[in-house]
């Protein structure tokens, strides 16, 4: 059986590791433990633009991927969705959406222990901000699941359901309560169109 491959993209600090880590667990929980995480931030390199998509190595990282012994993969990182080379690999995509205050409110919090506060909003309104609309948030329109800040955990359940489904065939029993509450009444797979649904 192919590897399932999961990209999980979207802002700086959107939430997008908490996800992934998320999932893994979830996974855990029903009893798959095949799962590795691809971060894209250990394929970064130093670059005038720090936040352009050229300061990755999206084919080491999708060389990663691909050699990865593990029978699900998720690629984590803000150009999870845009790269080509990720996208050749790619069996589903999340889109995990936060408004740009509380991202920028994340980001702070985060890194100031490591960068002073006026250097992470002059990087964030001279790089990061222009990278995320010009290549980032386009990527948006083409996910398979959109998980937006108020998700309560059923989004992330959903897509954890995704990927048991696929390497195992049957639905985990404990999805159908997180997936009613939300309204999803086909399904948490729409089989016939090849898509998820969007989760707020």
């Amino acid at each position: 059986m192919p590897k399932t491959v999961v990209a999980v993209g979207g802002g700086q600090a959107a939430g997008k590791t908490t996800v992934c880590g998320y999932v893994v667990a979830k996974l855990a929980d029903w009893g798959i433990s095949d799962v590795a995480t691809v971060h894209l931030a250990d394929y970064y390199t130093a670059g005038a633009d720090p936040e352009a998509p050229e300061c990755f190595d999206f084919a080491a990282a999708a060389a990663a991927v691909t050699a990865s012994p593990a029978a699900a993969v998720l690629v984590e990182g803000t150009y999870a969705l845009w790269a080509p080379q990720l996208r050749d690999l790619t069996t589903f995509s999340v889109y995990v959406d936060a408004d740009a205050d509380t991202r920028l409110g994340r980001l702070v919090t985060r890194d100031s222990a490591v960068r002073p506060a006026a250097e992470i909003l002059s990087n964030y309104m001279l790089y990061a901000k222009p990278a995320m609309e010009k290549y980032v948030r386009p990527c948006r329109g083409d996910a398979d699941v959109i998980l937006t800040q108020t998700d309560d955990g059923a989004g992330t359940e959903v897509v954890a359901g995704g990927i048991y489904d696929r390497l195992t065939g049957n639905p985990p029993a404990r999805l159908a309560p997180a997936v009613l509450r939300h309204n999803l009444l086909e399904t948490e797979f729409d089989r016939d169109n090849e898509r998820y649904y969007e989760v707020a």
